[in-house]
């Protein structure tokens, strides 16, 4: 048996560093240190080393992420907090202020007794028979005989300006909302009774019946609901009134017992001019929307939605309020607000959670543009009827029978409404041209019984405002 080979060139340095004589180093075959000492350490350990490092990488970039999400999401709603407290807004529902009235003085007392009392129409706006036909005499005259008391009920409530619509409950987390019901069928019935005094000849009757109506629409505002939906409600009713003025005034008969008298004329068109409480109330209503989401922020805890996706629900919260703001702003600068369609939910879920509204403002100027021409139509009449030929201009119409020529709300009260003589001056028309830059063009062809579309490439709306001269 071979003895094994000592060689001092492949003893492990230590031996020879150490000083240990030769005899003494463990005595090895040469060749048998070449091979590389291997690893005690299991792969296994490796890979989840490197799997316990790559997740706390990714679990502190996303706590980071979150957290400047959440730091981000919470200084937006407290600039717009901020913002909506320095206009003066409330942010909590028990920041809202309720009258209280007493039952016999409350306006509303004898308004929901007219409603209750009341036959809703039978038939929808949209299928109602044209004015003035048979079939519409006939249903007008069921409507209006059906609805005596409750007619009556409504002129009693005409002398009461304050109106308490819902008492605030202690202790209750959400503001109380009045509901209207028939509200707007009884209108119509209103407006029905309008028409048929017009019709035979009782002026006088017909403008009470619609000062009924503008009483009612202007009640609903003044109750300090504060929804959208009460403002919604007002504009309607205003439409009903106003699309029976426009009727009316055409062929307005002055003096007589049945005839108006020049001087509630002139009153007339001053209510007609007044929209300010229209424009304020449903400012209010957006702003009560505004309120509802600045109130959950305020209010809400981390327990009502998942901790992890709360930032974005503030997000969602702050980018409400402040389309609510955009919209009371522009209600009361009788601005158009462009119809803004849904982000694109691939660049942030929570984006198209907004919800879309339909151009609120654009039909409370619709509404105002009427009730203007409406208001110059009985000024018109009016002065025909004590001059005796119509007005070449709307110049002589100022100060005696207008207070000011009429602004065009199209234009943000920036131009005038135009008034034009038509077919040799025997058709007076009034018009909007809003912004359009192009001529006003020849007048329509046809009379028209309420303000239609624009006429096209113009852009304009045009009105009749008086019967053809004879």
């Amino acid at each position: 048996m071979a003895q094994p080979v000592h060689d001092r060139t492949r003893v492990p340095a230590f031996y020879l560093h150490a000083g240990i004589p030769n005899d003494l180093v463990p005595q090895c075959r040469v060749g048998i240190l070449e091979k590389p000492i291997k690893s005690t350490t299991p792969s296994g350990w490796k890979w989840l080393l490197n799997c316990t490092l790559a997740c706390s990488a990714v679990v502190l970039i996303s706590a980071g992420a979150w957290a400047v999400w959440s730091y981000e999401a919470n200084r937006r709603m407290d600039a717009t907090i901020a913002d909506l407290r320095a206009k003066g807004r409330v942010l909590r529902w028990a920041d809202l202020k309720y009258d209280d009235v007493a039952d016999e003085e409350n306006a509303a007392t004898y308004l929901r007794a007219a409603w209750a009392a009341g036959v809703p129409a039978t038939v929808a706006s949209y299928k109602r028979p044209t004015v003035g036909t048979r079939a519409w005499q006939t249903l007008a005259q069921a409507e209006v005989a059906a609805n005596g008391p409750a007619l009556a009920l409504t002129r009693k409530a005409r002398p009461f300006n304050r109106v308490c619509w819902a008492r605030p409950v202690p202790g209750a987390t959400f503001p109380p909302i009045p509901q209207f019901p028939n509200v707007s069928s009884f209108c119509r019935v209103l407006q029905s009774a309008a028409l048929l005094h017009h019709q035979q000849g009782r002026e006088k009757q017909a403008i009470e019946c619609w000062r009924d109506i503008e009483h009612t629409q202007r009640m609903i505002g003044a109750g300090r609901s504060n929804t959208l939906f009460a403002g919604l409600i007002c504009m309607s009713e205003s439409g009903i009134g106003t699309d029976a003025m426009l009727r009316i005034a055409p062929e307005l008969r002055f003096g007589g017992n049945a005839g108006l008298d020049p001087a509630d004329a002139r009153s007339l068109i001053r209510e007609l001019l007044d929209t300010d409480p229209m424009k304020h109330t449903v400012a209010l209503g957006w702003q009560f929307e505004g309120i509802g989401a600045t109130n959950a922020m305020l209010t809400s805890n981390t327990q009502t939605r998942p901790w992890l996706v709360w930032p974005g629900h503030v997000m969602q919260i702050n980018r409400f309020a402040a389309s609510m703001e955009q919209c009371a702003y522009d209600c009361e600068h009788l601005r158009y607000s462009p119809v803004q369609s849904p982000p694109e939910p691939t660049r942030n879920p929570f984006d198209c959670l907004t919800p879309q509204f339909t151009n609120v403002a654009s039909d409370m100027i619709q509404e105002i543009l009427r009730r203007r021409m409406a208001a110059m139509m009985v000024a018109v009449a009016l002065h025909r009827h004590e001059t005796g030929r119509l007005p070449t201009s709307m110049g002589e119409l100022v100060s005696q029978y207008l207070p000011y020529i009429p602004m065009d709300p199209r234009n943000e009260d920036k131009t005038p409404l135009g008034y034009v003589l038509a077919e040799v001056g025997r058709r007076p028309l009034v018009y909007s041209a809003g912004n359009a830059t192009a001529p006003v063009g020849q007048p329509p062809k046809t009379r028209a019984d309420t303000i239609g579309n624009p006429i096209p490439q113009t852009g304009i709306f045009w009105q009749d405002v008086a019967a053809p001269a004879q």
